[in-house]
């Protein structure tokens, strides 16, 4: 027969949800003697339990009270059983030992945790419970480890609340956060650890029909970086009549959880309990009360199927305005051809706790999140699918980009085809061939030379195009993104064997990792298709003047980033499209932002004042910096990238170049010396491959 006890304490609304398996400190001596080889906290409460376990408490004791903090906050292990720890010591009268530093042992073996749950649950949970009744985890928190994941909603996340909703007012402990502390009032109950590694939480007794805000942090002491006891992440926001959250696969493999109301006292928009434990700002002054603008893009929106090649596509979630001293979880929905985890995953790169799948987690002094986006291989015939990743807007705590709320991926299809046919060949996108009798060949009717002269204009930030046949500016086009720290002015150009025009941006250095880089960038080339404009419905209507041109019987080097089918590109002088760069998701390289998509490649290059830049017979370029110490390299034709093992610093050169028809790079300087180069095969280049040439007298 059990017998009941009662403890005087009311509830504390932070519960700990964690599932890592620690070890306390010292073991009570009638337990343990723990031996002097044991030194670590996780040693020491395995031994201390192994011990207990081979001297239980025959009778046990029913609390009647709630649990509640009758100790000073800390990490408190419990003897009898390898449950998640909490906060304080649950119950005033049980023996707490100290391990050092704010780790406690509390000998709980007289304590009848599974005749406690039964009890909480008759006397607090009533008609929110009736879902879990029937469930064998009401005897006793799983012992289960909840692996890194994603994280999900039960009701998802509605509008914020208006004038006069929410409710409490009650202070807490100097301790706690600002929520409702009283157990008679809204309480959250022990978290409820479900076999498929789910936690549950429920809370009861609130304002019928008031939203709530669930918080979260992942460590109770006030000095740590990130997550701490003064700094908590926002995770949802509970619905009318909602009683429960349910956090899948927590990432967290320490969490504690609190419910804040939505009680705003200055007006601003930001709840008081939002200001305290997330932006500290002030519940006074409306000024604080600052919402970020949060835009996606997608920085490589190709993911192939196909093993051994570029499964993985990426995002960008980016955060502009606001407070930046603060995480920021950011909701995301789904959508398009593909489905998500049976045609790909997604993951994100992060030191710090990021539920993932419905939302992503700005880090505390960070601009943007990358995502992840990996194709899976099926080995099913589905043709080219898509990814589209959402801002949510409904979510309180910053808006959505009106302009940039979206950005889809492409997934391609595992590929093992063979063309051999004229019909295989149409299938694909040819340049300068035709495909005839089952074979492709050169065309006939190509011009001699594709007829047209690039010129940059430097004190633009641009590169125009001039048709050679009449004198018509056919285009004018950035050569860096917006935002940068100094401008691109554009110099040197050269032309490739499929029209792409190359330009040495001499003005762009920016610093990454550590060192100092400049940039290149391609524009594409086309010409010979008919030119439309985009109707609101998304359809197009032929206008001479539009800024999307078909590529229908058009030679195209461009890039359909939007997959609409054709390709929006300047129409002349002075029509230069946007490349807005939100967030800097293309400063490090990349064209992801740039509206006009003729503008193919904006690379990175390890060398300053870039002004070299020639393009050899396999159709890769040459590039050269005139800054010390003059570092040049090779970037691939194909793919815009730097190729590796071709980076080399001779001292000299840099300020223009051209390669011969022998293949040597020559690369002169303003000061009359000169680089010559051979480029080697098969290996990096050393200083047997170049000269440094001197004039005997400088040119004026």
């Amino acid at each position: 027969m059990r017998a009941a006890r009662g403890f005087a304490v009311p509830l504390a609304v932070i519960l700990s949800a964690t599932s890592i398996w620690l070890a306390w400190g010292q073991a009570r001596r009638a337990v343990v003697s723990t031996p002097p080889t044991i030194q670590t906290v996780d040693a020491i409460v395995t031994a201390a339990r192994a011990a207990a376990a081979l001297e239980p408490i025959a009778e046990k004791i029913i609390p009647l009270a709630e649990p509640a903090p009758s100790s000073p906050p800390g990490t408190y292990w419990l003897l009898q059983s390898e449950t998640p720890p909490l906060p304080w010591c649950p119950f005033a009268g049980l023996e707490v030992i100290p391990l050092g530093g704010d780790h406690y042992l509390v000998d709980d073996r007289a304590v009848d945790w599974a005749g406690w749950q039964e009890r909480a649950a008759e006397e607090r949970l009533r008609a929110a419970v009736s879902e879990w009744a029937a469930s064998s985890q009401w005897a006793a928190i799983s012992q289960s480890q909840p692996p890194g994941g994603l994280m999900t909603l039960d009701n998802g996340v509605p509008s914020p609340p208006g004038a006069g909703e929410g409710g409490g007012t009650n202070e807490p402990p100097a301790w706690s956060p600002p929520v409702w502390p009283s157990s008679t009032q809204l309480c959250l109950i022990p978290p409820l650890f479900l076999s498929a590694g789910n936690v549950v939480l429920l809370f009861t007794n609130g304002v019928a029909g008031a939203p709530y805000d669930l918080y979260c942090t992942t460590n109770l002491s006030p000095t740590v970086a990130g997550l701490n006891l003064t700094n908590w992440l926002w995770l949802a926001r509970s619905g009318p009549g909602q009683t429960n959250f349910i956090i899948v696969d927590p990432p967290w493999p320490e969490a504690y959880y609190v419910l804040g109301t939505t009680n705003d006292s200055d007006g601003g928009g930001f709840p008081d309990a939002y200001e305290r434990l997330v932006t500290h700002g002030s519940v006074t002054n409306t000024g604080d009360d600052l919402l970020p603008v949060v835009s996606i893009v997608a920085s490589d929106a190709v993911a192939e199927e196909q093993s051994g090649t570029n499964q993985t596509a990426r995002f960008v979630v980016s955060r502009t305005g606001g407070w930046t001293n603060h995480a920021l979880a950011v909701g995301l929905s789904l959508s398009g051809t593909a489905s998500h985890l049976t045609d790909y995953t997604l993951t994100t790169v992060t030191t710090n706790p990021a539920p993932m799948g419905r939302a992503v987690v700005i880090p505390a002094g960070a601009s943007s999140m990358e995502i992840f986006l990996t194709a899976e291989n099926d080995s099913q015939t589905e043709g080219s699918e898509t990814a589209t990743v959402s801002v949510v807007t409904n979510w309180p705590f910053y808006q959505a980009s009106s302009t940039h709320g979206s950005a889809t991926a492409w997934l391609v299809e595992s590929y093992t085809k063979t063309y051999t046919t004229t019909a295989d060949f149409n299938l694909g996108t040819r340049m300068g061939l035709a495909a005839v009798n089952n074979q492709l060949q050169f065309k006939t009717d190509l011009p001699a030379q594709f007829p047209f002269l690039n010129v940059a204009c430097s004190g633009r930030g641009t590169v125009a195009r001039i048709n050679t046949t009449n004198g018509q500016v056919v285009g004018e086009y950035r050569t860096a993104p917006a935002g940068l720290e100094t401008t691109p002015n554009p110099s040197r150009t050269t032309v490739d064997q499929y029209g792409n025009v190359w330009i040495a941006n001499r003005g762009d250095t920016r610093a990454i990792g550590g060192a100092e880089y400049g940039s290149v960038t391609r524009i594409g080339l086309i010409f010979g298709g008919a030119r439309f404009r985009k109707n609101a419905d998304g359809s197009f209507s032929s206008d001479a003047a539009g800024e999307y041109m078909s590529v229908t019987n058009a030679y195209s080097t461009c890039l359909d980033r939007d997959g609409d089918g054709y390709i929006r590109t300047s129409r002349g002088l002075t029509n230069i499209l946007a490349w807005d760069n939100p967030g800097g998701v293309d400063s490090d390289g990349g064209v992801s932002s740039a509206e006009d998509e003729a503008i193919v490649n904006y690379v990175r290059v390890p060398c300053l004042g870039t002004r070299t830049i020639a393009v050899d017979r396999w159709n890769d370029i040459w590039v050269g910096g005139y800054e010390p110490p003059r570092i040049h390299l090779q970037v691939s034709g194909l793919t815009g990238g730097i190729v590796p093992g071709t980076v080399f610093a001779p001292g000299c050169g840099g300020y223009g170049g051209v390669i011969d028809r022998n293949g040597v790079l020559w690369s002169s300087s303003a000061n009359g010396e000169q680089l010559r180069f051979v480029p080697p095969v098969g290996r990096s280049p050393d200083p047997g491959d170049w000269t440094c040439l001197h004039a005997a007298t400088t040119s004026p």
